[in-house]
């Protein structure tokens, strides 16, 4: 987000500060915050993809493990990988 131009807002607005989000709000501010901007192509690139980390949200600490399908965390853990190797070039 850093390279993308993007700023840590003040303490009193973290509800609409990106860098304290989680998913899947998280992609929803990155989305408009990088659109807005014109910057950060390969995280736009991701945040665009409505395959882009589907069905993870926070309310999972809570659910029973079953809940979570293995499918999912697969596929996770391969996006994770690859928007992270992608960031680093």
């Amino acid at each position: 987000m850093l390279d993308a131009g993007m700023r840590p807002g003040d303490e009193g607005n973290r509800r609409e500060d990106p860098f304290y989000a989680h998913f899947p709000q998280l992609k929803t501010l990155l989305r408009d915050g990088l659109l807005a901007r014109g910057s950060g192509k390969v995280l736009k690139t991701y945040i665009e993809n409505s395959k882009f980390m589907s069905q993870w949200d926070t309310d999972m600490r809570y659910s029973k493990g079953n809940a979570i399908r293995p499918e999912w965390v697969d596929q996770w853990r391969e996006q994770a990988r690859d928007i992270v190797s992608a960031i680093g070039t």
